[in-house]
């Protein structure tokens, strides 16, 4: 048991994919069974209910930070989710960002469960209420990119089952996921220690 001046996190690793979209078993993918996670709170001052903003786990550390009361880390790359746990409406992300970096099977790790994580190429996505845009880089080169995209239109009711990438019906979609990937991308200038700019903190807002 707990006193009742403590807060219980329940949340989980990565999701896990079993045979959606024709693929063997793992988690290295952008789509909803691999990245869509649960997340409950409660504690003192939490209010019951679901919230619309999304999260993601760079977000815990600065909303555990503020919880014990511990000064903000400026090169967290998370924003504290608090706000929301007082008041349901309070206004959180609406992006949330996922990358994944091609290696290939590696010995002893945990995740190479079969052959599908060696072929997942590496990737960087942002995912929204409305849909999910994965632009993927598929030429192992050094030096060299060569890009393909899926998008999700999660709104029009075709989920994760049509890439609706470059059709005329998904293009406000698909504008406005790809100027948010770019902010996105625009603030990997800071790395390990570095503070990270407020506007780089809310590229997910």
């Amino acid at each position: 048991s707990v006193d009742a001046d403590t807060y219980v996190i329940l949340t989980s690793d990565n999701g896990f994919h079993l045979d959606q979209w024709g693929m063997a078993r793992g988690k290295g993918t952008a789509y909803d069974s691999d990245i869509h996670v649960p997340l409950v709170v409660v504690g003192p001052g939490v209010v019951p209910g679901v919230r619309d903003g999304a999260v993601s786990n760079l977000d815990l550390a600065p909303t555990l930070e503020e919880l014990a009361g511990l000064p903000e880390s400026d090169f967290r790359s998370g924003t504290s989710f608090v706000p929301s746990l007082t008041d349901p409406a309070a206004p959180g992300h609406r992006y949330v960002f996922v990358e994944h970096s091609w290696s290939g099977e590696q010995p002893g790790d945990p995740d190479a469960v079969d052959a599908e994580l060696a072929t997942i190429p590496t990737y960087v996505a942002v995912r929204s209420a409305a849909g999910l845009l994965v632009r993927y880089d598929v030429d192992r080169r050094p030096g060299h990119v060569a890009y393909v995209w899926e998008l999700y239109d999660y709104a029009g009711g075709t989920g994760e089952a049509t890439n609706v990438f470059g059709r005329p019906g998904a293009a406000t979609l698909q504008q406005q996921l790809r100027d948010r990937l770019r902010a996105f991308l625009a603030c990997r200038s800071a790395t390990r220690d570095d503070a990270v700019s407020q506007e780089c903190r809310q590229v997910g807002e």
